[in-house]
């Protein structure tokens, strides 16, 4: 397993680094006001994302048969087409740009989620490096490129760009989509009669999730404008870019392994692995985050003082959050996302209230609130973990 995670990692490593050396030389080219709005519809986009698929992606790594996953990825693909279609027709009626290309952005995000998906099932971790390093490319050429058009939304378009023309780099996959539509409906109600637990409550479980997540970004858009939302757009885009994408990996490689498991091989596989002696490694890291402004100023340049200020809050939340992914895949694989959707909404709240309640402290205070929370909430998660499987397997 970890020669795997070894092999998402490192593509990750290098894609990171192409986006880092690319935003040294972004922040210097685009205001934090454009910033601002690439942040306002990403966030926008994961919200679609998820609505599009319902987290039914997630059922292809645990899918035994390989005619069954191309049924499955089949079904996906043209539920995300066909519902992304619909939004788009709606947010045609939308006065501003960033519902739309939220929308555009969650539905091109969809279909990369279940490319992966599938790939991840297939053991395939050595394509999906090189296509994180691909789409990294991608995504950094054309932000430069379209430095030269002149429209606040700029940043945000070249992105959807990119995202398109990585779909071109899963030709493989799209040539397994089967169009029997007798299949495809067989296949469409089999999935929504026997995994309500990926579609309700693992829905419901990232949409909370997503908007704990993002609560800062909006209640500093609209406590402080968007200056500053683009300063915390900055900051969160150079720590939660890395942060997810290696804690993702991980939590792929893992989910791949376990779903090939049966629940008690894959509790007793969870009990052997010890991830805990490397989380204290993240213990200096969070520390020596307080002492690098330097740094944060060399790389970011003018007009970036207040992410400056947030970048060590940032980046102790998303160490934090890196901890709690492992075990959340768990949730998943033992099918008890009931409970992970309760302890998310006590996340979603805390944070909301921290935030809302220090707010008039200014938005970098507020984030130590929402650290706080992040630290509760994780070791919520991996108690009630082990006490729903120690009592399960007892």
């Amino acid at each position: 397993m970890f020669q795997n995670i070894l092999k998402m990692v490192s593509g990750n490593l290098v894609a990171q680094v192409i986006q880092f050396v690319s935003l040294f030389f972004l922040a210097r080219m685009y205001s934090p006001d454009e910033f601002s709005v690439l942040a306002l519809v990403q966030s926008l986009s994961t919200f679609f994302a998820v609505f599009f698929l319902l987290q039914l992606h997630h059922v292809l790594p645990i899918t035994k048969c390989f005619e069954e996953k191309k049924a499955l990825f089949s079904v996906l693909v043209f539920q995300t087409l066909i519902v992304s279609f619909v939004f788009f027709s709606v947010s045609l009626l939308s006065s501003g740009n960033i519902f739309l290309l939220g929308v555009l952005l969650g539905a091109v995000l969809a279909l990369y989620n279940t490319n992966i998906s599938l790939m991840t099932s297939s053991g395939e971790f050595g394509l999906i490096s090189k296509i994180y390093i691909a789409r990294a490319v991608l995504i950094s050429t054309l932000q430069f490129s379209f430095f030269f058009l002149s429209f606040l939304e700029r940043l945000a378009v070249s992105a959807i760009i990119a995202e398109v023309i990585v779909q071109f780099l899963f030709f493989r996959n799209y040539k397994l989509l089967k169009f029997d539509v007798k299949i495809l409906k067989l296949k469409l109600i089999s999935v929504y009669k026997t995994r309500s637990d990926f579609y309700i409550y693992g829905s419901f479980q990232e949409l909370i999730a997503i908007a704990a997540f993002f609560i800062p970004l909006y209640l500093i858009e609209f406590r402080f404008g968007s200056e500053a939302s683009g300063n915390y757009g900055m900051a969160s885009r150079l720590v939660w870019a890395p942060a997810i994408l290696v804690s993702s990996s991980v939590a792929q490689v893992l989910y791949g392994k376990l779903g090939a498991l049966s629940e008690k091989d894959a509790y007793n596989y969870i009990k052997k692995i010890k991830f805990i002696p490397v989380f204290f490694l993240f213990i200096p890291i969070g520390i020596g985050s307080f002492f690098m402004e330097p740094i944060y100023k060399l790389i970011l340049g003018a007009n970036w003082d207040l992410a400056v200020e947030m970048f060590p809050l940032i980046i102790c939340w998303a160490l934090i959050f890196m901890v709690g992914t492992i075990y959340r895949v768990c949730y998943r694989v033992f099918s008890i996302q009931k409970k992970l959707v309760y302890l998310d909404f006590i996340y979603m709240l805390l944070v909301g209230a921290s935030f809302f309640v220090y707010m008039e402290a200014g938005p970098v205070m507020s984030l130590w609130f929402v650290v706080l929370a992040c630290v509760v909430s994780t070791s919520m998660v991996i108690s009630v973990l082990f006490l729903t499987l120690n009592k399960r397997f007892s």
